[in-house]
């Protein structure tokens, strides 16, 4: 079975994941820099759940998340 972006689970722990970050002050995982917990979506600093194993190659959408933006 599939998992979407708006899937309950796949929601419940990218949220989860953002108030863990957030609290921490985690940075980029990437790039190590600071994250903008409060700026919009749009911002290319914003926060943004990103999968270990890229769904494009073959990961899961329920797969390992860490905070990047």
């Amino acid at each position: 079975m599939r998992t979407y972006r708006n899937d309950h689970e796949y929601v419940k722990r990218r949220e989860g994941l953002r108030r863990i970050a957030r609290r921490r002050n985690t940075p980029c995982w990437l790039c190590g820099e600071p994250i903008h917990f409060d700026a919009d979506w749009k911002h290319p600093l914003s926060f943004t759940a990103d999968h270990v194993d890229a769904i494009a190659n073959g990961g899961s959408m329920l797969g390992e998340l860490r905070p990047a933006h």
